[in-house]
């Protein structure tokens, strides 16, 4: 089964196609540029688990892509997830995870990026007494990224973060850091959500080390 969810040549000249198995899951996706294929990833699994991608990002080179391959326990939890490079057939490593878990809820995280350097990055995760997050610790060497999730009626309400990072670290919550803003540290960025009495987000606010950064809100109409 194919599904094409956007297509305007006359402006774009684009495409993203998107194909499943009998299982409903996907197996190929597509990026098209003016007819013409510029990457495509095809998923692989077993048992119905995703165990391995194959991204294709350069269709000039035939023996060059990228491969993830993921790696579960007993119990279908993912513990380990391989980064690999091919480079006219030859297949180097560019980075691993590795999974802790504590009660099925992820507790701790370990991985390298090794097209970075080989400094590895530790995730610590907690949670409240609903089970919901409410910490994450993410730590690099010196550098350090701390990000704390309050609730109200269990919808979040607030999400602080500090870190000592002004690049890096960027996969667990990216903040668009202004250097103009810099002008002390940690660099502390909040962010403020408002819901409406049916519990809908109808504002949030982004705050950098105190200072309103941007804001947003929405109207909505029941009927």
């Amino acid at each position: 089964m194919i599904s094409n969810w956007f297509k305007d040549p006359t402006i774009y000249g684009y495409e993203n196609l998107f194909t499943y198995n009998n299982s409903g899951q996907l197996v190929n996706y597509k990026y098209t540029l003016n007819g013409h294929p510029v990457t495509y990833t095809n998923y692989y699994y077993r048992e119905g688990k995703l165990v391995k991608e194959e991204l294709f990002y350069n269709l000039r080179l035939k023996n060059t892509w990228k491969e993830t391959t993921y790696t579960y326990s007993s119990d279908s939890l993912l513990i380990k997830k391989d980064i690999y490079g091919m480079d006219n057939g030859i297949k180097t490593s560019m980075g691993y995870n590795y999974y802790t878990y504590d009660d099925k809820r992820l507790i701790n995280e370990k991985y390298w990026e090794l097209s970075a350097d080989k400094t590895p990055i530790t995730v610590q995760c907690d949670y409240n007494a609903d089970g919901l997050p409410s910490k994450m610790s993410v730590q690099k060497d010196t550098l350090y990224k701390t990000v704390q999730y309050q609730y109200l009626a269990k919808k979040t309400s607030k999400i602080h973060v500090e870190t000592n990072a002004t690049s890096g670290l960027s996969r667990e919550f990216p903040i668009l850091v202004y250097l103009g803003n810099l002008k002390k540290f940690p660099i502390k960025y909040d962010t403020e959500y408002s819901y409406d009495k049916n519990g809908n987000l109808i504002e949030w606010k982004n705050f950098l080390n105190e200072e309103p950064q941007s804001f947003y809100s929405y109207s909505l109409q029941y009927y």
